[in-house]
Parts: C-alpha cells; structure tokens; sequence
C-alpha cells in the first residue's frame, strides 16, 4: 500500500503545483486592464491568461485521475501501522 500512497502524494504535489499555476493565471486575467470604453486593453494577452488556467486545470485533472487513492479504510491501516512503529 506504501506505493499507493506515495503515487496519491506524488499526485497531490503536482495537482496542487498546476492549481496554483491556474489561479496565478485567473489572477492575472482578473487584474486585466481596460480602454475607455470598458474593452480589454489586450484581449488576447487576457485570453492567454485564461487558456493557461484551463491548461493548469486539465493537467491537474489528469495528475489526479491517473493516480490510485487509497480509501478511508487503507489510510486509516496506513496510519495505524505508521504509528505502531514508533515508539
């Protein structure tokens, strides 16, 4: 079960990693700025915000859907064994 756990980590770092990169991205279309008539200054620079956090996302998604995750039940024996080994 070690290594399902270590993939499930392994998984949670990288999920993590690209949900930040995606809202790194969201922010930044967030703080677009605009011309006088209430348009993005840059529209495409805004829309590459936004393709960037879709990319993030999926790649997030996919990190996760590729992983094994124990269940409740397998970390709770994790857990237990993990501390029945300390002293």
């Amino acid at each position: 079960m070690g290594g399902m756990i270590e993939e499930a980590a392994a998984a949670t770092d990288a999920a993590s990693a690209l949900a930040s990169e995606a809202a790194d991205n969201l922010a930044a279309f967030a703080g677009g700025t605009f011309n006088g008539f209430g348009l993005f200054s840059d529209p495409s620079q805004q829309r590459a915000y936004l393709a960037r956090a879709a990319k993030a996302v999926t790649a997030a998604l996919a990190a996760m859907d590729a992983a094994r995750w124990p269940s409740p039940a397998e970390m709770r024996e994790a857990e237990e064994a993990a501390h029945a080994d300390q002293p």
